[in-house]
């Protein structure tokens, strides 16, 4: 065999250990991180909902300019108990990420700030946001607000 022979040869066989160890560690490691991140989001969840057992995500998405980052419905057992939501929302002011638990009547049980950056109208805003709690989620929320202060319906 001439030398240009060998060193391809080698090449393609370090290429394939080199695939193979990368599907290989995917196929060790993923399911690990996967249970992380699933008992991670059980110990959130477990912070609003009493008796959290598993819980389903939905897809992420963006409406109307608000980046939804998490979403998902909690069980209990097969028995449904609920939804939360993260949102991250930018006005002209900057930015909030604001986390919310709704129960299977959507009515809003808890709502909380979980990052306020916003340059005018942090108390208002604050005390804005106490007013959403046991209200329905729904698109016809009072939105006495907007324009005065910088969180809104949204």
């Amino acid at each position: 065999m001439t030398k240009a022979v060998k060193s391809i040869i080698t090449l393609a066989v370090v290429a394939i250990l080199g695939i193979g160890l990368s599907i290989g560690t995917h196929f060790i490691f993923n399911p690990i991180k996967e249970e992380r991140a699933k008992q991670e989001t059980l110990s959130i969840l477990d912070d609003y909902f009493t008796g959290v057992t598993d819980f389903e995500a939905n897809k992420l998405e963006v409406i109307e300019g608000v980046e939804i980052l998490r979403s998902v419905r909690v069980y209990k057992n097969e028995d449904p108990l609920g939804y939360l939501y993260e949102a991250n929302i930018t006005n002209d002011f900057g930015n909030m990420k604001v986390r919310l638990s709704v129960d299977v009547k959507d009515v809003i049980q808890s709502i909380e700030f979980l990052e306020l950056n916003q340059t005018m109208y942090l108390p208002q805003t604050t005390k804005m946001l106490e007013t959403y709690v046991l209200s329905k989620l729904s698109t016809d929320i009072f939105d006495g607000a907007a324009g005065a202060t910088s969180i809104s319906k949204k």
